[in-house]
């Protein structure tokens, strides 16, 4: 399978718009019509998951199993094998971002106007050849106790092995062998600390297979009366979660391939008249400089990378755990099935899980606030010099950013009361209804991708505990199918009969959510701040001044926090609106002659046309109406209010003729 992405041929792209280096020359631009500015509360042009690129996926699977019944037992034994493929590139970073947040004025708009850059990075393009493999054997037996009682017992074997990439793209940061001053023997200008594939005990993968991955799992049904209308059912097993093959793309980012760089310009250090006499560039028309302190543009880089590669100051780097421990779930279940008199049955479930080793990804070369000894007002401008290595060795420190290190620390829990009403059809009518209450508590969600570090507080990742994304405390649906009876005289049943009305109700409360501060008040480098919370912050309102916007947060209850610290608004802490839903279909069948009928359908999508709101920050698609979450920051002109909502009543009518 491939899967492409482009761009359309009339947008423009940084060098159209003045950004130059510092030599005056323009700045590479891999894809002619991509331009990635960013500014905080106002708009995005570009993204970074809309940049131009290439997917090619492909799977080769062998599959078998073996059922043998003998007496009460049910053998099954089989496996599987599998291997994956996934080629890509991605321009990424390579034209750059430009990301403007209100450091300097307090307004990322007036930030934008005056050109003082928060961040710019650039890149190489992503590029990758990941190839994994996947094994799973298992057996199973179920065995029939007596005509009332079946269990069954199981075990699977599915062992860990990590993804590779065809090129060895990739790389390993040994903490003891940054101080311990060590070097790569692949590339002979490598920071310290910093090894490859080949180098000792660094292996393909940058992470060791873990083959001792054994999934046992139990399970029974009892027939509590023996007449097979009242049933309990149990069961427990053991799961490994593995991860998707992507999960490591940011390998391609990094030096010596892909080399990331983080830069942080702000206005070069210049006056808004040098700016106007020519003499100076501030940080978004220059972004790597100006005059002295200009570093020279590194891109586009050779490909393979040379033995001599000078690595790039301030490289962004995600790291593996050389024995990582694989992400675990144990889930369990209880069930209880009832049938009663005329087609109806209800059941009633406890499922409940518990997750560890849940892969997250911390900073392991976060800026202190305030460091010892420090030159200088802390500030965003000098995060680099107070990050961890830095301070511990300038030399050597110069050349780390951000190093995003994977976790697998997160532990998360579910559990959940199902309860199911269900009418088959009968009587002219079928029902299915269902009310779920659950509670679900994480450390951290898992992103598919290791992309950065995801924790507020490198220090206290343990204040981030709370409620899992997408968690719902409560959700009701209902469908149900209501047909017209047949009636004896035919002029009554071509009026009243061969109708048939079909709503389905949804009501669910809302998603949990938080609010950030838009800007590095902790001074960490992460930049995922969460403010303060000073009073009751929920606010429902309509403001005449704010058109189209329902308030659902009361600003006055948010304030950022003192520099250098971290606020106390929980992740997830906030409670978004609740969402209720009718859809409806009238449909009429009017037969003509045998084997000939003519059907008209009227369906109704939100027949009550009730706005439902997306929390703030959140956005709702436009072509599939399902919401993707998001997070707003209190120096946001519109914090604390939403303009997205689901979509409106919508009728359509359809006929349709059979013969």
């Amino acid at each position: 399978m491939r899967d492409n992405r482009g761009t359309d041929p009339g947008v423009p792209d940084v060098t159209s718009v003045g950004v130059i280096n510092p030599d005056g020359s323009k700045l590479p631009q891999l894809s002619p019509n991509f331009i990635y500015v960013s500014v905080s509360n106002y708009f995005n042009s570009g993204c970074g998951t809309c940049a131009p690129a290439f997917f090619n996926r492909n799977t080769v699977q062998v599959a078998d199993d073996i059922d043998w019944i003998h007496g009460k037992h049910q053998l099954v034994i089989g496996g599987e094998w599998m291997r994956h493929q996934l080629n890509s590139s991605n321009i990424y970073d390579a034209n750059g971002t430009f990301a403007f947040n209100g450091t300097y004025t307090g307004d990322a708009l007036a930030d934008l106007m005056l050109g003082a850059l928060q961040a710019y990075n650039g890149s190489m393009p992503t590029a990758f050849g990941f190839r994994q493999t996947y094994i799973g054997l298992y057996a199973q037996d179920d065995y029939r106790v007596n005509s009332r009682l079946n269990v069954h017992a199981g075990v699977r074997w599915e062992p860990f092995y990590p993804e590779t990439d065809v090129f060895g793209r990739g790389n390993y940061f040994s903490m003891s062998g940054y101080y311990a001053n060590q070097r790569s023997s692949q590339y002979t200008n490598s920071p310290a600390g910093m090894l490859f594939a080949g180098d000792p005990g660094v292996p393909t993968g940058y992470s060791y297979s873990s083959l001792d991955l054994f999934e046992p799992r139990v399970g029974f049904a009892w027939d509590m009366t023996g007449n097979g209308k009242q049933t309990l059912r149990g069961s427990y097993s053991i799961f490994y979660d593995l991860p998707e093959t992507y999960y490591a793309d940011r390998f391609g980012n990094a030096a010596p391939w892909g080399a990331a760089t983080t830069v942080n310009p702000g206005t070069n250090g210049c006056t808004a008249s040098a700016i106007t006499a020519g003499s100076c560039q501030p940080g978004f028309t220059s972004p790597y400089g100006w005059g002295s302190t200009a570093t020279t543009d590194p891109y586009p880089l050779p490909f393979p990378p040379s033995k001599n590669y000078v690595f790039p100051a301030a490289g962004a780097y995600i790291n593996f755990q050389l024995v990582p421990k694989i992400p675990q779930t144990q889930e369990w279940g209880l069930s209880f099935q009832r049938q009663f008199p005329h087609n109806w049955l209800f059941s009633a479930s406890y499922l409940g899980s518990h997750t560890v080793h849940l892969w997250g990804s911390n900073e392991v070369n976060p800026a202190i606030a305030n460091p010892p000894g420090f030159v200088g007002t802390p500030s965003t401008s000098n995060t680099n010099q107070r990050r961890v290595l830095y301070l511990a060795n300038p030399t050597n420190g110069v050349y780390y950013g951000t190093i995003a290190q994977q976790l697998p620390s997160a532990n998360a829990s579910y559990n959940a009361l199902l309860v199911n009403v269900t009418h088959r059809f009968s009587q002219n009518f079928s029902l299915l209804s269902n009310y779920t209450y659950s509670h679900c508590l994480s450390l951290a969600d898992f992103r598919g991708e290791l992309t950065g570090p995801i924790f507020q507080n490198p220090w206290n990742i343990n204040a981030d505990y709370g409620n899992c994304g997408m968690h719902l405390l409560h959700n009701f649906n209902t469908s149900l199918v209501a047909s017209m009876p047949k009636f004896q005289n035919k002029w009554t049943n071509w009026a009243a009969g061969n109708w048939q009305f079909s709503p389905i109700i949804t009501a669910r409360s809302g998603p949990w959510y938080y609010v950030t501060t838009g800007t590095d008040v902790s001074l960490s480098g992460i930049s995922l701040d969460r403010p303060n919370v000073t009073g009751n912050p929920y606010q429902y309102a309509y403001n005449s001044s704010k058109l189209n916007y329902v308030q659902m947060l009361n600003p006055a209850s948010f304030a950022a926090q003192a520099a250098g610290t971290f606020g106390d608004v929980g992740r997830n802490s906030l409670l978004g609106p609740g969402y209720f839903n009718v859809d409806a279909a009238l449909v009429r069948f009017f037969p003509i002659k045998e084997q000939m009928k003519v059907e008209f359908r009227v369906e109704a999508f939100n027949l009550f046309n009730r706005t439902n709101m997306a929390p703030p920050g959140w956005s709702v698609n436009s072509t599939t109406n399902i919401l993707s979450p998001g997070n707003q920051s209190i120096t946001s002109g519109t914090f604390g209010y939403s303009n997205q909502a689901f979509d409106m009543r919508i009728l359509q009518l359809a006929m349709k003729f059979y013969f």
